[in-house]
């Protein structure tokens, strides 16, 4: 028998009809989104075989020749994306990603250049003076970027009786570069180029500074001059691969000084270290992020327990804080918070 559909439910079925298309309609509507974007350098060129990350964790991505990358297929929601590359400071940004739509997220990757440090091992009183008004001189240029550090220390009988800043700690450092006998002045930058003639420090300071490193340094501290004692947090984070196995976090208290200008003779205001403290080992991979805390005291005095002996200005201290290979005594990186 032959059914009519009754007209009554005309509206019924082209209220079905539109509910499955749209049905349809929603099952093609775009979950996901595109995240695209350039990298650059601080000069804006375009940084090539940078790794784009996000953080939920979508597809990992490297950027072209030009800097440029696209992330696809990215589920809608909140992300931080982060861009790296070895050598350079990682940048990251937070993004929203809609439906069907395109999120640009730009970065500026800044190169983890050298801190660079210098330290001079001087024997006698003022047999340094020409080396260290350079070495004022480069401080002064560069304040930021170089930690200038000065060891006065002897075991040599002669100088014994008369060298007012012999501390035994000090002392452990110059025999850690040259245990030999030592008059005049040894200046190290970065553990293992060294000069024994003033004249080119700030050239060699200024071109050191322009190499990158594999680690970047962060410190923070308080400390109170009252009770000579305070406290540094240090941050160390790998930007690349690090090359060495025998890595030491070395801690160093030291009086500031004067950063311009000759010491007149009679007062002897060196930068000079008054404390060395204990070193603590660093094992870290490209990526990795160690922190170390340290306790630090400033003694009242230093030198011979009997007068020469120099009382410190604990008003006026500073803590350097670098990463040393033991083997090699290269310095990777340093860092100084000044008081």
């Amino acid at each position: 028998m032959k059914k009519i559909f009754s007209s009554a439910f005309l509206p019924l079925f082209l209220i079905l009809l539109f509910s499955a298309f749209c049905a349809k309609d929603n099952d093609d509507t775009p979950v996901t989104g595109f995240i695209n974007g350039l990298v650059r350098d601080t000069l804006g060129a375009g940084i090539s075989a940078a790794t784009i990350m996000t953080n939920p964790a979508t597809a990992a991505v490297l950027t072209n020749d030009t800097g440029y990358y696209e992330i696809p297929d990215v589920p809608a929601g909140d992300y931080t994306a982060k861009a790296s590359k070895g050598t350079y400071i990682t940048d990251s940004s937070a993004v929203n990603v809609d439906s069907g739509q395109v999120s640009t997220v730009n970065f500026t990757l800044r190169r983890n250049f050298r801190t660079v440090l210098a330290e001079m091992l001087a024997t006698a009183c003022h047999c340094a003076d020409e080396a260290r008004v350079e070495a004022y001189g480069v401080k002064s240029a560069h304040p930021s970027r170089f930690v200038y550090l000065e060891y006065h220390a002897s075991k040599d009988p002669q100088f014994d009786l008369w060298e007012p800043f012999s501390t035994p700690s000090s002392e452990n450092r110059r025999l850690y570069y040259c245990d030999t006998f030592l008059i005049g002045h040894f200046m190290y930058f970065d553990g293992t180029i060294l000069q024994t003639s003033s004249g080119n420090f700030q050239a060699t300071a200024e071109s050191l500074m322009n190499e990158t490193s594999p680690l970047q340094m962060q410190i923070m501290g308080t400390y109170s001059a009252a009770t000579g004692t305070g406290h540094v947090d240090v941050i160390v984070t790998a930007v690349d691969e690090i090359s060495f196995s025998d890595l030491n976090v070395e801690y160093t208290v030291y009086e500031r000084g004067p950063m311009t200008g000759a010491p007149p003779p009679d007062t002897c205001p060196f930068r000079y270290v008054v404390d060395t403290t204990s070193s603590e080992p660093l094992t870290i991979a490209s990526g990795e992020t160690e922190v170390f805390s340290k306790d630090f005291s400033v003694p009242d005095t230093i030198g011979l327990p009997l007068p020469p002996f120099h009382i410190v200005d604990k008003t006026n201290i500073g803590v350097a804080v670098f990463v040393q290979s033991r083997g090699t005594k290269q310095v990777l990186q340093a860092a100084f918070i000044d008081f």
